[in-house]
């Protein structure tokens, strides 16, 4: 079985306003909702104080308000649908937490089958102005004797940027991966 785990750069603060409203009015919340949520999100400002020296106030131009009780829901309707475009993988998807797997004798065809929802993944976030934190995305190898495959996964992020392949640090991956996530990727072994 070979499974990606993607980080979303800034994932919060990434989030497009104009996306997640047309998202918010693709579900089709009543009007009134629509406009409440839209002035919630635009002019937001924000000022930086160092020492005694105050900084003019700057627009937010993007993101959900962290710490409050609406920011994951509304991350939550502007990312869910990223699993629309993951086809033959099964998917795991907690918060900002994106896992997707597919299971195979061939390390061939689970090389194929990640890649190309790589590509997915990638087309997918230029259009809604998210990238992929390359350093923090990795993929892996696992099978039930949890023995070490001899050959590697070999893929290619976005622009010819190799993604990382783990098969000697699992348990560190595997440990690092929210509960949430982990109980249900360990569900669908």
């Amino acid at each position: 079985m070979g499974c990606t785990f993607i980080d979303i750069e800034k994932a919060f603060d990434k989030v497009w306003h104009l996306g997640l409203l047309y998202k918010l009015n693709s579900l089709k919340i009543p009007c009134y909702l629509g406009k409440w949520l839209a002035n919630y999100l635009t002019n937001r400002t924000f000022m930086v104080r160092i020492a005694n020296c105050l900084s003019n106030a700057q627009n937010i131009q993007t993101g959900v308000p962290q710490g409050s009780v609406l920011g994951p829901t509304l991350f939550n309707i502007y990312f869910n649908n990223i699993v629309n475009v993951l086809k033959d993988v099964d998917i795991a998807l907690y918060a900002d937490d994106l896992s997707f797997w597919v299971a195979s004798t061939s390390v061939k065809y689970i090389n194929l089958k990640l890649q190309q929802n790589l590509e997915k993944i990638y087309e997918w976030m230029c259009k809604w102005r998210l990238k992929v934190s390359y350093n923090k995305t990795v993929s892996t190898l696992f099978n039930k004797e949890n023995r070490f495959y001899q050959e590697k996964l070999n893929l290619i992020m976005a622009k010819g940027v190799p993604l990382q392949s783990k098969t000697k640090e699992k348990k560190k991956l595997v440990e690092s991966m929210t509960i949430d996530c982990l109980e249900i990727f360990v569900q669908k072994l």
